[in-house]
């Protein structure tokens, strides 16, 4: 078994599409009161795994041509990057393209943009700075 990072998400991109449209059936075929009622844990059991596999297939787009020492100032370069994910509302944004607009590409098209946004605004000095050569993208 090596260590590489693969970048094959085609696996993960159909088990999401699956498991989107399976959350879109049932929050468009059952009636509100069923979801909240008689199938109420396992329609959160239904959400609960589209959010795990969303963010499985969206962070390697997030995280794409970062890499961030396990050194004091990478772990403050971490927590402002994380604080600025949830206040420029990205997390809402990506939640709305996945529950609501039912739309992988919209979701990874935001998370490419808040990628570049990351890169520009908080990795570009820090890459600088420890000399860490940019990878192809």
């Amino acid at each position: 078994m090596d260590f590489e990072q693969k970048n094959d998400t085609s696996i993960g991109f159909e088990q999401l599409n699956q498991t989107m449209s399976r959350y879109n059936k049932n929050k468009t075929m059952i009636s509100p009161e069923d979801l909240n009622g008689r199938y109420k844990k396992l329609f959160q059991k239904l959400k609960d795994q589209l959010m795990h596999e969303a963010v499985s297939y969206l962070h390697p787009f997030l995280i794409k041509g970062i890499h961030i020492y396990g050194s004091e100032e990478g772990k403050a370069l971490v927590d402002k990057i994380n604080s600025s994910l949830s206040e420029s509302g990205f997390y809402q944004a990506v939640g709305a393209a996945i529950y609501k607009d039912f739309d992988i590409e919209k979701a990874v098209r935001l998370t490419e943009e808040q990628n570049l946004k990351i890169r520009n605004d908080f990795y570009e000095p820090y890459r600088n700075k420890h000399n860490i050569k940019e990878e192809a993208l």
